[in-house]
C-alpha cells in the first residue's frame, strides 16, 4: 500500500494509530512434497502463523534473526542436515529452501558412497543404517528396503572386501568399528537407528553397544533372522568348553560332512562324501582362503562360501560388550533359535516378530514386503511415523 503522506499528531509523530490497516495476504500457496511439508510445520510454529505461501519470503513474513536460528536448528535436528544463515539468504522461501535442502541431502550420499558404506534410498530425516549378512553385498537389502513406507535415508552396510580389495575383518568388534566409523562418517551424532541381517545383526548390536558407552542414544536395534552359532549359545549359557572338546569338534569337522553351510545344489543326499584326506586338504585350504579373505579375488562362488565361513566363525568366537538398550528381533518362520539367547546380549527389553519366509526368502520378494512391515513397526515405536 502506497500513502501520499503519513498521518501525524500534533507533535509532528507519525500517528500509527491512524495509518489504514495492511490489505490482507492473498491466499498463500500450500506446500508441495514432503521437504516443504515439513519446513512449512516449522516456519508456522516459529513465526507464529498459521499458513505460510510456499513462495512467502521469511524475513517479509517477521522472521528476524532469533527466528532464522530456531529454524537452522530444528532442520539440523530434524532432517540430520547442515544449513546455514547463508543458505537461508539466497533461498529465504519454503520452496528455495527445500531445494537448497534435497540437494544437501543428495550431496550427503554421493559422498557417503564407498567400498562399505552404500546409500539404498535417499531421503530426509535421521538416517537408517542396516548391515548386510556375511558375503552378501549390500544390494541383497535392496526389496526390503524398496518396500519400507519411509521419508529417511537408509544406507547399507557391507563387508570390507566383499565388493572391492582390502582385508575382511575376523571378529565382530571389529566389524562394528568399521561399522561405526560408516555410520559417524554421515551422521556424527545420535540418535542413531541401526538394524542388520544375519550376521549383520550381531554387528549391530555390538555397534550400539559401543556408541552407548560412548554418550551416545540408540533407537530399538533391529536384527533380522541372526542365528546363534552353537559355540556362541554355549557361551552365553555359561557352559564351559574345554581345550579335549574344541579338539574334537575340530576332527568331526573333517570326519563329517559341513552341516554349516547351506547346501546350493538341491541334491546334497546323492553326493557322497569325499574321502577323508581330501576334505582335510578342503578345510585347510578353506582356512587359508579365509585368513587372506578379501585380499584376492574369487570366484563369485567361493567368495561367497569364504565370507561365509568367515562370518561363522566370527558368530562362534564372539564375545559381547554389555548392552542395556532394547532389541527387535525379527525372525523368519523357519528359525529355532531359542528366543532366551537374545536376554544374554542385552539387560534390555527383547521383542519379537514373526514374518514369513525362510532364511533368504524373507529378505526377497514376494516375503520381503512383510519383513519391511515388521521393520516399520520398530523404526515407528523408537522415532514416530517413519
Amino acid at each position: 500500500m502506497v500513502l501520499t503522506k503519513l498521518p501525524r499528531n500534533e507533535r509532528g509523530k507519525v500517528d500509527r494509530g491512524a495509518l489504514p490497516p495492511p490489505p490482507p495476504r492473498p491466499a498463500p500457496e500450500p506446500p508441495r512434497g514432503l521437504t516443504e511439508m515439513a519446513l512449512h510445520q516449522f516456519w508456522c510454529d516459529i513465526l507464529g502463523l498459521e499458513s505460510i505461501g510456499r513462495n512467502e519470503d521469511f524475513v517479509e513474513l517477521g522472521g528476524d534473526s532469533l527466528a532464522a536460528a530456531k529454524m537452522l536448528a530444528e532442520v539440523h535436528h530434524h532432517l540430520q542436515l547442515e544449513v546455514t544463515t547463508a543458505m537461508l539468504a539466497e533461498a529465504p522461501t519454503i520452496a528455495l529452501f527445500a531445494q537448497r535442502i534435497e540437494s544437501a541431502a543428495k550431496e550427503r550420499s554421493a559422498k557417503a558412497t564407498g567400498a562399505t558404506l552404500v546409500p539404498l534410498r535417499p531421503g530426509t530425516g535421521t538416517p537408517i543404517f542396516l548391515i548386510a549378512g556375511a558375503g552378501s553385498l549390500a544390494t541383497s537389502l535392496t526389496p526390503m528396503v524398496r518396500a519400507i513406507s519411509t521419508v529417511r535415508p537408509i544406507y547399507a552396510i557391507q563387508a570390507r572386501g566383499v565388493e572391492t580389495r582390502g582385508r575382511a575383518d575376523h571378529s565382530i568388534r571389529a566389524a562394528a568399528r568399521r561399522a561405526i566409523a560408516d555410520i559417524r562418517s554421515v551422521q556424527p551424532h545420535g540418535p542413531y537407528q541401526i538394524g542388520g541381517y544375519s550376521l549383520g545383526g550381531f554387528i549391530a548390536v555390538e555397534a550400539a553397544a559401543r556408541l552407548t558407552t560412548a554418550g551416545e542414544t540408540c533407537g530399538i536395534v533391529t536384527v533380522i533372522d541372526s542365528a546363534f552359532v552353537p559355540a556362541l549359545a554355549r557361551r552365553l549359557r555359561g557352559e564351559r568348553v574345554g581345550v579335549l572338546s574344541r579338539a574334537r569338534a575340530a576332527l568331526r569337522s573333517l570326519t563329517a560332512e559341513d552341516d554349516t553351510l547351506p547346501d546350493r545344489t538341491g541334491d546334497a543326499a546323492a553326493k557322497p562324501a569325499a574321502p577323508l584326506p581330501q576334505r582335510i586338504v578342503q578345510q585347510v585350504g578353506l582356512h587359508a582362503l579365509m585368513l587372506t579373505a578379501g585380499l584376492v579375488p574369487l570366484p563369485t562362488a567361493l567368495q561367497w562360501v569364504v565370507f561365509f565361513s568367515l562370518g561363522t566363525r566370527m558368530i562362534g568366537r564372539h564375545r559381547p560388550s554389555p548392552f542395556a538398550g532394547p532389541i527387535a528381533v525379527i525372525r523368519s518362520r523357519t528359525n529355532s533359535d531359542d528366543p532366551d539367547l537374545w536376554g544374554h546380549l542385552t539387560s534390555g527389553e527383547v521383542e519379537f516378530a514373526d514374518v514369513s519366509g525362510d532364511h533368504i526368502s524373507m529378505i526377497r520378494a514376494p516375503y520381503a514386503t512383510e519383513t519391511a512391515r515388521a521393520l516399520e513397526a520398530v523404526l515407528a515405536r523408537t522415532d514416530g511415523p517413519a
